[in-house]
């Protein structure tokens, strides 16, 4: 967590090696995959947002899902994919 903001050129790159390994360890960690997520919507991999984001969507804990659901929305609209935009601004909205 702390190479994501450490501010050295290939942060985003080492930070994103790191947050794949903790996942290796333990691969249902909402904190690990939404700092995973961040890491790539840094770098402009929205498929891969998209990807690790969606499962947490409908996760158990209201906490992990205020979270998840914005970067969503943002990755579900820059990709183009408004018909699961609109889905996610209405559980936003609830």
């Amino acid at each position: 967590m702390l190479l994501k903001d450490s501010g050295v050129p290939d942060s985003t790159t080492q930070a994103i090696e790191k947050f794949k390994e903790a996942l290796k360890d333990t691969p249902n960690d909402p904190i690990a995959i939404y700092s995973l997520a961040v890491m790539y919507q840094r770098e402009g991999n929205l498929k891969r947002v998209i990807d690790l984001l969606k499962p947490l969507a409908v996760h158990e804990d209201n906490r992990t899902r205020e979270k998840t659901l914005p970067m969503l929305l943002d990755a579900y609209e820059r990709t183009g994919e408004l018909m699961k935009a609109a889905q996610i601004k209405r559980e936003l909205d609830k």
